[in-house]
């Protein structure tokens, strides 16, 4: 009676072990040590995504991406080495799209023909992981990216104003004193730091817009006024190549802008028309009331443009040409035109033809007309 009910409890309790064994959240293995299944749960089949018996006899290497391969046929070999436990992770490759990230423990059976596995899915964890770390790096580089641009806009920015003011000094003592060379240098300093400010200043405006950070501050502006200063600015670098700046202001006329950018529109234009007009060139500058909109371009006799420099102008793959004085350029200051005059409401156009020179013209709103 003893021994049978001994026996009544030992096929209870295994049959609790099958239970637990069969419906257990987490795959098991029992594998012999080339691999072959010889039995598994139905945790362990759903990972596979294969019925039950498909999966008995055969390899699970079948299912283990080439990549991780290796890694699962030595944590194989070292369990039937007689190692206590042994641990790795290595990636289901379910069918060519999908894969999960498994993380395998296992033993070694007691008389050592077949080892037990226990395999959990750690995929969630480990793309949370991943994602935790590209968020730090993004943190890192965000906080790189500001202090570059605040290195670039203040530390560098204003040295070069200081050059540019005592270059324009310098300029102004040496023609009262008649002193042509130190004239000509002064002019030679004065242009080529205006030309590195313009550079920086675009390089800074471009980096705000693509993070967002570019405000936009309208206030009621004189056009002609702001076209003066700017044209002002440039009177040095025209002078280099004998090049006339020509701006006749017509009637009044008064936008809703922001100084800044306005200010950089116009510069970057003029000094295009600068850097691709010859020698003895001439430029001119017109703001006119069209309708509802105010027009205001900027003209040269330059060299002009062909067709295909013409349709990469406004992308980050304008193919910049080199100035007729050998300047160079890198294609940011159209960009940054063309994202502060879309800013303002208007449009930035452009006509041009190789060899007779170009004209770019941007719209404002007139909200003298009630636009």
């Amino acid at each position: 009676e003893e021994l049978l009910l001994a026996k009544t409890e030992a096929s209870e309790a295994a049959d609790k072990y099958a239970e637990i064994y069969e419906f257990a959240p987490s795959g098991y293995f029992t594998l012999l040590i080339n691999g072959d299944i010889i039995d598994l749960n139905l945790a362990g089949a759903k990972m596979l995504r294969h019925e039950q018996m498909y999966l008995k006899n055969k390899s699970l290497a079948v299912f283990i991406s080439d990549t991780t391969k290796p890694i699962f046929f030595d944590f194989i070999l070292r369990i039937f080495k007689g190692s206590v436990k042994e641990s790795c992770e290595i990636i289901f490759q379910i069918d060519n799209e999908s894969q999960i990230i498994v993380s395998l423990t296992g033993i070694l059976s007691k008389h050592g023909k077949e080892c037990f596995i226990t395999a959990i899915d750690v995929t969630e964890r480990k793309n949370a992981e991943l994602t935790n770390h590209q968020n730090q790096e993004l943190k890192e580089l965000h906080a790189t990216k500001d202090k570059l641009l605040s290195i670039i806009a203040h530390d560098l920015r204003s040295p070069l104003h200081s050059i540019m003011g005592f270059s324009e000094l310098l300029i102004e003592i040496a023609s009262r004193r008649n002193d042509g060379d130190i004239v000509e240098f002064s002019e030679i300093i004065h242009s080529s730091t205006n030309k590195t400010l313009l550079l920086i200043e675009n390089l800074v405006n471009w980096a705000k817009s693509q993070t967002g950070q570019l405000r936009f501050n309208p206030i009621m502006l004189n056009l002609s006024e702001v076209i003066m200063n700017v044209s002002e600015i440039y009177n040095p670098t025209a002078k280099l190549k004998n090049i006339s700046i020509n701006y006749v202001p017509s009637n009044e006329i008064n936008v809703y802008g922001d100084s800044n950018m306005l200010h950089t529109i116009l510069r970057n234009l003029i000094q295009n028309a600068l850097k691709y007009t010859n020698l003895n060139g001439e430029i001119k500058i017109d703001a006119r009331q069209e309708k509802d909109v105010i027009v205001v371009s900027v003209s040269d006799n330059g060299v002009g443009m062909d067709q295909k420099t013409l349709s990469t102008l406004y992308t980050s793959d304008v193919r910049t040409m080199i100035g007729t004085a050998k300047e160079s350029g890198s294609g940011l200051g159209l960009l940054v035109c063309k994202e502060f005059i879309e800013k303002h409401g208007g449009k930035l156009g452009v006509e041009s033809e190789l060899g007779k020179g170009s004209i770019f013209h941007f719209t404002l709103p007139d909200l003298q007309n009630g636009q």
